[in-house]
């Protein structure tokens, strides 16, 4: 199943993902932090690559509490969003996030991923994500290619 949506320029673009085989693992200090859960609590690490009109477009690793995920599938990924598969399957209405965006180089292994030339700057994004209890439940760094994204950031 591929996704669509309308860009600014009224064009249709096919954007699909693929998700690598998530792994479990114990959480890092940095993780805990974010993600406020305790010292030995196992996560559930995800990498998936984004991809528009068959052009990778961004590179995302995700991290979420594995007692909360505890069955999360990566064929139940596959060109899907992963927020709608938390809301329906495990009850999780996401509220709101924390956001802090650069500009990097990414290493070798994420250039050839985007396919992009060596030394090419991206956007990264890292984020934390709560539910409407205030929990939070993803962490994630994100990966743009930066030709072709642009961001709106809204303050009220």
């Amino acid at each position: 199943m591929r996704s669509r949506w309308r860009s600014t320029y009224s064009r249709y673009w096919v954007a699909n993902s693929s998700t690598s085989r998530p792994s479990i693992g114990d959480r890092d200090a940095r993780e805990a932090d974010h993600l406020k859960i305790g010292v030995g609590d196992p996560v559930v690490r995800l990498r998936r690559l984004r991809s528009v009109d068959e052009t990778p477009w961004l590179l995302v690793q995700t991290v979420l509490p594995a007692e909360r995920f505890p069955t999360l599938s990566p064929t139940q990924l596959e060109n899907a969003s992963l927020y709608a598969l938390l809301r329906r399957r495990f009850g999780v209405e996401p509220s709101g996030a924390d956001r802090w965006i650069s500009a990097v180089i990414p290493d070798r292994n994420d250039a050839e991923l985007l396919e992009l030339a060596p030394g090419k700057p991206v956007l990264a994004i890292e984020s934390v994500a709560w539910d409407a209890d205030g929990v939070p439940f993803e962490l994630y760094h994100a990966l743009h290619r930066s030709e072709e994204s642009r961001f709106y950031v809204g303050i009220r």
